[in-house]
C-alpha cells in the first residue's frame, strides 16, 4: 500500500470475475508490480540513518527526527505548502486518500528498502491549520526478528517477571461521592 499511487489500485473488477482465481490474478498483479520511488522516502532514509523513533513533517519547518527522546531538525530547510503536498499525496492510494478527503487524516503504513533491509513505518497524514503534515513512527525490525526467532513464546525475562507478578483483581469504576449540595431554594 505504501508506495502505490491512486492510479496503480487494481482496477474494479467487473461483473461475473469474481471467482477466486480472478481475484487472485488481480491480488497477484497489484502486489507483485514494481514500487516506484518517492521523493519523500529520501526523509525517512534519514530517519534511519539517524537511527530514529519518528517523524514529523509541519509546513514552515524541517522535518524533525526524534533520536533518543530528542526532536532534532534535519539539515535542510523548511518545507513550504507546494512541498509537502508533493511529498505526502503520492503515498496515500486512493482509499487513504478519500479517508483524507472526509475525515481531514489517514492512517496507514509505509515501507521503504535501504541496504536491503525492509522498513516499515506507521503512518499519519493530517490537516492543521490549512495545511497538511504527517507523523511517523519506524517499526522495530528487531524486535520482530526476535519475536519470530524464538517461536513466539516469551523471552525468559518476561516469563520470570510474570512468574514474580501477583495476580491483581479487576479494577471497577466506583461512584465518586460528591460533596452534598446545600437543599436551600
Amino acid at each position: 500500500m505504501s508506495h502505490k499511487k491512486a492510479a496503480h489500485a487494481p482496477p474494479p473488477a467487473a461483473p461475473g470475475t469474481n471467482t477466486a482465481d480472478a481475484i487472485a490474478a488481480r491480488l497477484k498483479q497489484s502486489l507483485l508490480q514494481e514500487k516506484e520511488e518517492l521523493e519523500v522516502d529520501k526523509i525517512f532514509r534519514a530517519l534511519v540513518k539517524l537511527e530514529g523513533s519518528d517523524l514529523h513533517l509541519k509546513v514552515g519547518q524541517p522535518p524533525m527526527v526524534r533520536v533518543r527522546g530528542d526532536l532534532k531538525p534535519l539539515s535542510r530547510g523548511p518545507i513550504d505548502a507546494e512541498e509537502m503536498v508533493r511529498l505526502l499525496l503520492p503515498m496515500m492510494d486512493q482509499r487513504n486518500l478519500e479517508i483524507f478527503e472526509r475525515e481531514g487524516g489517514a492512517d496507514f503504513s509505509h515501507t521503504i528498502y535501504m541496504d536491503g533491509v525492509r522498513w516499515r513505518f506507521r503512518v499519519n497524514t493530517l490537516k492543521s491549520l490549512g495545511n497538511i503534515g504527517l507523523v511517523a513512527r519506524r517499526i522495530n525490525n528487531k524486535l520482530w526478528a526476535r519475536y519470530f526467532t524464538t517461536k513466539m513464546a516469551a523471552p525468559t525475562r518476561c516469563k520470570s517477571t510474570a512468574a514474580r507478578s501477583k495476580p491483581r483483581r479487576a479494577i471497577r469504576a466506583r461512584k465518586r461521592s460528591l460533596p452534598k449540595e446545600s437543599k436551600k431554594r
